[in-house]
């Protein structure tokens, strides 16, 4: 654990409030590759952490891929008092106690995007936020000091590989700062949660109830690590109600049911457009969900069911034992916006099973269930 870290980052990770009772001992160790024939990676995990001991990989990401910290103390106090992080949250809350009206509009946003929401959106990408360029040159000081403080967690050589990175994609400047005001565990108090996001990188702080941080920096986000076998084109980025559309039409087709449902607020990230492999699927259903097949009688079915149905303006047929596919969570806990269940039949993992469906069909019928959806819902067009 130590050869991950810097001097600062051997005060901080060991001091984090769950690893300082068990040191090392209640971590899980992944080896990657072969360290007699490298490249290779060891990856550290546990409550809190994410630690890779990789540097400069082959592929261009810096670290060899995202790092995960994060920290109990403070949790739901406003100000995170006691918190291993709190410096990097006093930071970036003084460069927003120094936004003018105007420019902090365009910094606080409403909702905080899904925690493991990191994706490297690349060259032609859409930021949210204020840019650093655009800031008062104090302030864009300030924005230098915090990613160096964030970086500096971990080894010298990790952290020049990861200036370079950020440097060949346009430096600090090139960078969107912003804020949010509420999430998942409800209002965030000012400064609790931010987000640094450029054309190859995320840094993501999220203070709010306590600490739980990502980063992701690579040299080219044009084209992303990724493992596994080529599973098809997808033309453009697939956001929540894109994912959810690609895991019911997977859930539906695999499965032969009469529906499918996944629940939006179960979706943990987005998928880029190009070249998918079914690492990036592995990755985007982080969750390792099952499947399972439920039998709702047609006259016990939800609304939201027989909205589903491809002839709901006739309402569902009371005759009928209807299957949906979706997954044990939603079985479980979300039951209610399925209809009465009168029996489950378990199924493979999602991830295995969508992986398998974009073998055979690739991603043409996943961006006309998206656009549907859209129409359905009334947008003008469906999020980039």
């Amino acid at each position: 654990m130590y050869a991950g870290l810097s001097e600062d980052g051997r005060n901080r990770v060991p001091e984090e409030f769950f690893t300082r009772w068990s040191g090392v001992h209640a971590l899980r160790v992944v080896i990657c590759g072969e360290p007699a024939t490298p490249p290779y990676q060891v990856i550290l995990t546990g409550n809190h952490l994410n630690l890779r001991l990789g540097g400069a990989s082959r592929e261009g990401a810096a670290f060899g891929g995202p790092q995960v910290y994060g920290d109990q103390r403070g949790n739901e106090r406003p100000g995170l008092p006691g918190n291993v992080y709190r410096d990097q949250f006093l930071l970036a809350q003084r460069i927003l106690r120094h936004l003018d009206a105007p420019t902090r509009k365009l910094a606080v946003l409403d909702e905080a995007p899904v925690q493991t929401g990191i994706e490297l959106q690349g060259r032609h990408g859409s930021f949210l936020g204020v840019a650093v360029s655009a800031l008062a040159s104090e302030d864009r000081a300030l924005a230098r000091d915090l990613v160096e403080r964030i970086l500096a967690t971990y080894p010298a050589n990790d952290i020049a590989y990861a200036r370079a990175c950020l440097q060949a994609n346009g430096g600090i400047d090139s960078l969107f700062l912003s804020y949010y005001q509420h999430g998942e565990d409800g209002t965030i108090s000012e400064g609790q949660v931010f987000r640094l996001e450029g054309p190859a990188s995320v840094m993501y702080f999220r203070g709010y109830p306590h600490v739980h941080a990502f980063i992701n920096i690579a040299m080219n986000a044009d084209a992303p690590l990724s493992s596994g076998e080529e599973l098809g084109e997808n033309p453009a980025w697939l956001d929540r109600a894109g994912v959810k559309a690609l895991f019911e039409t997977a859930l539906r087709a695999e499965t032969g049911a009469d529906l499918a449902f996944y629940p939006q607020d179960s979706v943990a990230g987005r998928l880029r457009p190009g070249a998918i492999r079914s690492g990036d699927i592995y990755s985007l259903e982080s969750w390792q969900e099952s499947v399972e097949v439920v039998d709702v009688h047609g006259s016990h079915l939800s609304a939201q069911m027989v909205a589903r149905l491809p002839s709901s303006e006739h309402g569902p047929d009371r005759t009928k034992m209807y299957a949906i596919a979706t997954t044990a969570y939603a079985a479980s806990e979300l039951g209610l916006q399925l209809g009465n269940i009168e029996g489950r039949r378990p199924g493979p993992m999602l991830r295995d099973l969508t992986v398998a469906y974009l073998k055979r069909h690739g991603f043409a019928d996943v961006r006309l269930n998206v656009q549907a959806f859209a129409r359905d819902k009334g947008w003008k067009h469906v999020r980039r």
